[in-house]
């Protein structure tokens, strides 16, 4: 499935209005929990993915996810690499040689990567259906604030489409991913950060 621009804003904006419209909203005939489910039985995942700044400025990359907590996006230009070890997250600027470190719990990575997500925990803020797909919004305001993730999966094969990251600037982020491959072996060392390396750099 492909994407453009206009279709992703569309998505968005009608998610956005339903979510105005109750706190927690969900589509017809949509079971949350088994799509929830399906999602995180999805221990491993790699494949290729085309992001669009909070501009609309494309960046094409690779990546690959590995539960929990586990990530590496590799960015084919603009020089970044994203690597997720588990508790940070670190942020690689090739051309400027320099490192960024967050922690992985204040991110809204924090939720994708998550071993599972809790239902009972209110961090579902709506569901909506649209054109195929399922949007489903997580929030967690007492760990990353305002910040959201969006996630998109077919509504018929439940597999992961896009997500959308909207930081507490109100600026988005969307990541469509296609070329996946589920549930192969990805070794661990794949998303070590160097951190040596990184203090030796500061």
């Amino acid at each position: 499935m492909t994407f453009s621009r206009r279709s992703i804003l569309a998505l968005l904006t009608a998610a956005a209005v339903t979510g105005m419209t109750a706190s927690v909203s969900f589509a017809d005939e949509v079971n949350v929990g088994d799509v929830i489910d399906k999602f995180t039985k999805i221990r491993s995942m790699s494949g290729e993915f085309v992001q669009f700044d909070y501009k609309g400025n494309p960046s094409e990359g690779t990546f690959a996810i590995l539960r929990p907590g586990m990530a590496r996006f590799d960015y084919r230009k603009g020089g970044l690499n994203i690597l997720a070890d588990g508790k940070t997250v670190a942020v690689e600027n090739r051309r400027l040689k320099t490192w960024d470190l967050y922690p992985l719990s204040r991110t809204p990575l924090n939720l994708l990567l998550g071993d599972r997500i809790d239902l009972t925990k209110g961090i579902i803020k709506y569901v909506v259906e649209k054109d195929g797909l399922i949007a489903v919004m997580l929030a967690d305001q007492k760990t990353f604030g305002n910040s959201t993730i969006e996630i998109f999966f077919d509504k018929n094969t439940n597999e992961l489409r896009q997500w959308t990251l909207l930081d507490e600037a109100r600026r988005e982020t969307t990541v469509v991913v296609h070329n996946l491959k589920v549930n192969t072996p990805l070794p661990k060392h794949v998303f070590r950060i160097p951190y040596k390396e990184i203090r030796e750099r500061n």
